[in-house]
């Protein structure tokens, strides 16, 4: 747990921290900078999925399969987040109409209201996932992570 237990709670602190700051912020380029492919999210996710693979021997146990399926939520949800991340900062606003690509229009980026509903959204399937990942490890175990 030394080895892994700091970056773990750090995401804990970052869906509950720092995550809604950046959502009341309206900072979507730090959320783009956290949760990019080898952000600080990404950390804390490999983290959490070495510590989930430390209840296993030579078969992934099925505390282990469990914990990995919050961490692929997780994952899942770190991606929305770029994604929306992105949208709103307008590098990933797609056109459609048009024939071929030509006279395609572009769509609007979302609103900072949209945006932060979005993020709303996201944030609420992360503490989910966190807290079955966190109850998970706590069964049978000496000492508890906190949801």
């Amino acid at each position: 747990w030394s080895r892994y237990g700091s970056r773990v709670q750090a995401m804990r602190s970052f869906i509950v921290g720092d995550l809604k700051a950046v959502m009341n912020s309206n900072d979507v380029a730090t959320l783009k900078t956290l949760t990019a492919p080898k952000g600080v999210v990404a950390n804390y996710l490999n983290a959490m999925d070495l510590w989930a693979a430390s209840y296993s021997d030579s078969s992934p146990s099925p505390k282990t399969v469990a914990m990995r399926e919050d961490v692929e939520k997780l994952r899942k949800c770190s991606e929305e987040l770029l994604s929306i991340a992105k949208l709103a900062s307008g590098e990933e606003v797609k056109k459609t109409g048009g024939v071929f690509g030509l006279g395609a229009k572009q769509e609007a980026a979302p609103s900072a209201t949209e945006a932060k509903e979005l993020i709303r959204a996201v944030q609420e399937r992360a503490i989910t996932a966190y807290n079955d990942y966190a109850q998970v490890n706590n069964e049978g175990h000496p000492f508890e992570v906190d949801e």
